[in-house]
Formats: C-alpha cells, sequence, structure tokens
C-alpha cells in the first residue's frame, strides 16, 4: 500500500499543533503515511499564493492527498496548497470560513456545525495523547491556565483551592503554569510548599505529553480546555478547578457537560467528599476521527 502523504499546516501554536499532529499520528497507526510539516503563511502571502497558485516552500514535496490544519491562521493557507497542488483539506474545530470550503472538518460536539457527511464530530478536541499503562494515583499534576474569553480569572479565590489539592499529602504534587498565566500568578505557584513548580517556557517540547503518561491525578483549571481533554485521553483521573463563566458559550457547554457526564470532578465535589476517579473507557478520539475519515476518503476515491 503507497504511503498517504499528509501536509500538515501549522500556525506555531502548542494546542492548534496537539490537535493536527494527533490527527497525523493516528492515521500513522492506521495506514502507511508519509508527514511533512509546513508554517502558515500571512494572510496577505496566503491570498497571493491562492491566487498565484503557487504554495511557497513545498516545491519539492509529494503531491499531497490530504492537507491538515487547526487554528483559523491556518485556514486561507491550507486552501491555497490546496488550490496549488491538490488534495483534500481537513480542518480541526470550526473553521471560520465557511465549512464548505473544506473537503472535511472534524469539529467538537458542543460547536455548531452543518450535519452533513463532511463534518465528523469528536468528543472535545483532539490531541497526541494516548491510553498510558504505568500512571500511579499518587502522582499528580495541578495545570493552570489564565484569563480567557470564556471565564472569569480570579487567582485569589484559585490558590487556596490548590493550596487544598497540595494539603493532601499522599499525593506527590507538580505543579505547571501555561502561556496565559499572568507573571504575579506565576510566582505566586513557585512559592507554594509541597509541589515542584514546572514553568511552561522551561518545561520543554513533549514535557506535558510524558507527565501525563505517568500522572494518574490531574487537577486543570476550567479555562483549560486542551489539558482537559489530553488529561482524558491519557487515563487520568481528572479534576475542575472551577472559575465563573463569562457567558454560556461552547467551551462553557462542554465543561459543564463533562461533569454532568461524571467524567470529571468538580473541585467543589471533591472538597465535599467525592473521589476523583478515572473516566473509563479511555476516550480515544485521535484514532476513532481517524479511522472515519480513512473510511470516508476510501469512499471518495473509489
Amino acid at each position: 500500500m503507497r504511503p498517504l502523504t499528509a501536509w500538515r499546516i501549522s500556525d506555531g501554536r502548542r494546542g492548534h499543533d496537539s490537535q493536527s499532529l494527533g490527527l497525523i499520528q493516528a492515521l500513522g497507526r492506521l495506514a502507511p503515511v508519509q508527514s511533512f510539516d509546513l508554517p502558515a503563511l500571512p494572510l496577505p502571502q496566503a491570498l497571493i499564493a491562492w491566487l498565484g497558485r503557487k504554495f511557497p516552500g513545498a516545491e519539492r514535496l509529494p503531491d499531497p492527498v490530504l492537507i491538515v490544519g487547526a487554528g483559523h491562521a491556518t485556514h486561507v493557507s491550507m486552501l491555497a496548497a490546496r488550490r496549488a497542488r491538490g488534495g483534500m483539506a481537513v480542518v480541526l474545530m470550526r473553521p471560520t470560513l465557511p465549512a464548505s470550503a473544506f473537503d472535511y472538518c472534524i469539529i467538537p460536539e458542543h460547536d455548531t456545525a452543518p450535519d452533513n457527511n463532511r463534518v465528523l464530530r469528536s468528543c472535545g478536541p483532539l490531541n497526541t495523547q494516548s491510553a498510558a499503562a504505568g500512571q500511579d494515583p499518587a502522582r499528580g499534576l495541578i495545570l493552570v491556565g489564565g484569563p480567557s474569553r470564556h471565564f472569569q480569572w480570579g487567582f485569589a479565590e484559585l490558590l487556596p483551592r490548590i493550596q487544598a489539592l497540595l494539603a493532601t499529602g499522599a499525593v506527590q504534587w507538580t505543579v505547571s503554569d501555561s502561556p496565559r498565566t499572568p507573571e504575579a500568578d506565576s510566582r505566586r505557584l513557585g512559592e507554594l510548599a509541597g509541589a515542584e513548580f514546572v514553568r511552561w517556557r522551561d518545561a520543554g517540547a513533549g514535557w506535558l505529553e510524558g507527565r501525563l503518561q505517568t500522572a494518574g491525578t490531574v487537577w486543570v483549571t476550567a479555562d483549560s480546555m486542551s489539558m482537559i481533554f489530553e488529561a482524558l485521553s491519557a487515563g487520568s483521573a481528572v479534576g475542575i478547578l472551577e472559575l465563573p463563566a463569562r457567558r454560556a458559550d461552547r467551551v462553557t457547554r462542554s465543561i459543564r457537560d463533562l461533569i454532568d457526564r461524571g467524567i470529571v470532578t468538580p473541585f467543589a465535589s471533591w472538597q465535599s467528599g467525592s473521589r476523583l476517579i478515572a473516566h473509563g473507557p479511555v476516550l480515544a478520539e485521535a484514532d476513532r476521527c481517524a479511522a472515519l475519515l480513512l473510511q470516508r476518503i476510501a469512499a471518495a476515491m473509489s
């Protein structure tokens, strides 16, 4: 079987790269894949590339069967690459442009999307995590996000909850911030007793993925959607450090749905005596969506 050639268009953002790379890796577990990474072009250059039917930086690459991208900044580059060299454009998450502009869209369940054969629905954003074999419930991660348009950020209210978790001496804790964490809040996290503190910028590529393979207990602030689903995909028991919602939207509804279905445990329930337990079966959305995508590609090419 000839390898399926995939171009992965990247905007350089970790969360978006985790989605597109997760799909590519899952495709590779099902079929031979040769993948090439290309940076998203700035919008003016992407429009010029679309008009000129040439995609810079890809002259020596084989023509793609798939062009995969996540993040709004990748959309026009994906369409320019398809116009220049052919292939099928697969966008992850709801696109800014009409969904009909792409061959396939993989869109989380709580985003509005057209109901047709080009749309695949996923439980949350895809990622590179797979089920871990050696997780230890006594090894814990606390992952802290920051201000977002979906939740009100209040570190003064969040800090006592983190301290309450650290007071559970049966767990060896690691605390980490994120690119959105305000600097003053990161400094406070570094001063906490009872935990190792790892700054995201010092952690190195693959640090979080590796830690999730060993940490059986993970707490994540509610604003950090990608980290929540990465922890669930690794099979960890996941708790949510709640934040007030700014409004009811797709992200806040998704978090509420995870809580209502018992997939994650909110801090208030844990504090009242609820146990933090791993949800089963482990989420494997990248693999499931990759299998569906291959089926639809095969049907379209037959």
